[in-house]
């Protein structure tokens, strides 16, 4: 006959199974699962940096796809303009004039060849583009960084680290 539910339990081992077994047991799983949460924060914190890092760029590509398809949005569909909204204008940099015809590693080549010493890469935007502001600034600083990588890998002049450039010898 079997006992009913509400039955006391009966052991059939001694306490000291209990202590020794399930004890440590149950420490092994509250350490795994210690490890188990500390992993997915790191992830966490990784997803977290990266979704930072990739919102300015989404905002950037739906303004120039509204910019470039008109009042429809970037699936095709209409949208609702606000009255006042002023639309997304792609700016270019503009260059200053004695490199509006010349690429910018033949500018930058330019100018440090006509230097005896190095420069840093903020002169070399400053002397190579128009800048009005700090937005300006940043974006030119961003597009000749580039550049000077790939002169400096191609030989046409001289990275000496820290932002600093000099002319190629020879």
């Amino acid at each position: 006959m079997k006992e009913p539910l509400d039955a006391p339990l009966k052991h059939k081992r001694p306490m000291r199974f209990l202590k020794e077994r399930i004890v440590p047991m149950k420490k092994d799983h509250i350490d795994w699962l210690r490890e188990q949460l500390a992993q997915f924060e790191k992830e966490f914190a990784q997803a977290e940096a990266v979704v930072q890092r990739l919102q300015p760029t989404i905002s950037n590509l739906k303004g120039a796809i509204e910019a470039l398809v008109g009042s429809s949005d970037y699936n095709g569909t209409k949208s609702i303009k606000k009255k006042n909204a002023t639309p997304f204008k792609i700016r270019t940099l503009k260059r200053n004039p004695d490199f509006e015809s010349s690429s910018t590693i033949a500018a930058a080549k330019q100018i440090l060849d006509a230097s005896s010493k190095p420069i840093h890469h903020d002169d070399l935007t400053k002397a190579i583009f128009q800048i009005a502001n700090d937005s300006d600034f940043a974006r030119a600083k961003r597009a000749l960084t580039s550049q000077l990588s790939a002169g400096a890998h191609r030989h046409h002049f001289k990275a000496l680290g820290n932002g600093l450039y000099e002319r190629a010898e020879g």
